[in-house]
């Protein structure tokens, strides 16, 4: 997994829970989740994501729902789970009855909350195996 690739899966995500989706958005993120060691899928969801909200590409004061997740700045104690997380999206991404608790997964991904915040949805993630 492309961390710059899932750091952009991250912030389309995140854009898309606060603006509408076009036709594209949720294919896009499928395809970029199966191909996510392509670094490529970087412009397209970058793409995607000022066509769902082209104020933020020029916004002159940057709020950071939209930013993609930098996941350097994991903190050591969250790291392991953020990666089963994320290993989960991406083997279950093709499923399309899992997509939208995948959605929900990677937007928690995209928040730096304390591990305990994890524990429900990591228990789901776990049940569903």
């Amino acid at each position: 997994m492309n961390k710059k690739v899932m750091g952009a899966i991250i912030g389309l995500v995140k854009t898309a829970e606060n603006n509408p989706k076009t036709s594209n958005t949720d294919m896009l993120i499928k395809q970029a989740l199966s191909d996510c060691d392509n670094e490529a899928w970087v412009e397209v969801l970058h793409k995607e994501k000022y066509t769902i909200s082209p104020g933020c590409q020029i916004c002159k004061s940057p709020c950071g729902n939209t930013d993609d997740y930098d996941l350097e700045q994991m903190g050591d104690d969250i790291k392991e789970i953020k990666k089963e997380l994320m290993a989960f999206a991406i083997a279950h991404v093709q499923e399309e009855q899992t997509f939208s608790f995948i959605l929900q997964i990677l937007s928690f991904v995209g928040y730096d909350l304390e591990p305990r915040y994890f524990d429900n949805i990591l228990k789901k993630v776990r049940e569903y195996a």
